[in-house]
C-alpha cells in the first residue's frame, strides 16, 4: 500500500506582505475515497496555497484547470483547522486531511 507523497514546498514572497507555498504530490492508495480521474498513486498533482502576513486568510490553487484553462483558485474556509497559521505544516496537514477549499 502507497501512501500520499508529499514533494518539497517552496515558499515564494510577493508584494504588501503576501506569500505563497507551492507544493507537488500524489495521492497513495491509503485515501478513502477517490480525489482524482488518474490511477491512486499514478498521478502528480501541483497546488498553491497563498496567505497574507496581516491576514488569516488562505487561498488554494486546486489541482486540473478551470474552463478557461487558467487554475482554479478558492478560499479555504476555516484555515486554521490545519495550524493557525500558513506554514509547510499547514500546508502537509491539509494534503492530508484532503481539505475542503470551497468557498
Amino acid at each position: 500500500m502507497m501512501a500520499t507523497v508529499i514533494g518539497k514546498i517552496r515558499k515564494e514572497r510577493g508584494v504588501a506582505g503576501q506569500f505563497a507555498y507551492r507544493v507537488t504530490f500524489q495521492y497513495g492508495e491509503d485515501l478513502p475515497f477517490p480525489v482524482c480521474a488518474c490511477q491512486k498513486g499514478r498521478c502528480r498533482h501541483a497546488m498553491t496555497f497563498i496567505g497574507n502576513e496581516f491576514s488569516e486568510s488562505v487561498y488554494a490553487t486546486l489541482p486540473g484547470t478551470g474552463v478557461d484553462g487558467n487554475p482554479i483558485q478558492v478560499r479555504v474556509i476555516d484555515p486554521e483547522r490545519f495550524g493557525p497559521r500558513l506554514t509547510p505544516s499547514w500546508v502537509r496537514a491539509y494534503i492530508a486531511g484532503l481539505g475542503e477549499p470551497v468557498a
